[in-house]
């Protein structure tokens, strides 16, 4: 049997795994060691953008560079899964604020994707969390984003991390 750093073997392509609770796509040991390098440690490169100058109160879409993306999506390539979101604001909120990412459903037309928010806590500015189910898009989805309940964002910037399927 060989060993050092040259050695290959194809045994964890071969090895089952269970991926019916934990929101893998992968089925073997290798395919899901493969997939958890390309998860979020401290951040991921690059994140997609919504944000928005001045007041952004309830019920207000996020802008994509200058176009407001209840109007025109942010084109995601291909199927992926959102595994983190952040929100910055330049204030603190009064209440507890739920940013929503939804998808572009028609010409006018856009759903909320259920899990895909997250919230910025009464007193707070600023929130990051990386999903505890990484959350399937696509193929080929445009996204937005919005103020879905609570206190009037200012200057909100929202990222929103993607790894592909």
């Amino acid at each position: 049997m060989k060993t050092g750093p040259t050695f290959k073997s194809d045994v964890a392509k071969s090895v089952p795994f269970d991926n019916s609770t934990d929101g893998f796509v992968s089925d073997n040991v290798q395919a899901a060691i493969e997939e958890v390098r390309t998860m979020p440690g401290s951040g991921v490169t690059p994140g997609f953008i919504f944000s928005r100058s001045g007041a952004c109160v309830v019920g207000a879409y996020m802008y994509i560079g200058q176009v407001v993306s209840n109007k025109t999506g942010m084109d995601m390539a291909g199927s992926n899964k959102i595994v983190k979101i952040t929100v910055s604001n330049s204030t603190t909120v009064g209440s507890n604020t739920t940013v929503q990412i939804q998808q572009r459903t028609g010409l006018s037309t856009f759903a909320d994707i259920v899990g895909a928010s997250v919230i910025v806590l009464a007193g707070g500015f600023r929130v990051s969390t990386v999903l505890a189910v990484p959350i399937s898009i696509g193929p080929d989805w445009e996204i937005s984003c919005y103020n879905k309940s609570g206190s009037t964002l200012t200057d909100p910037v929202v990222t929103v991390y993607l790894v592909p399927v």
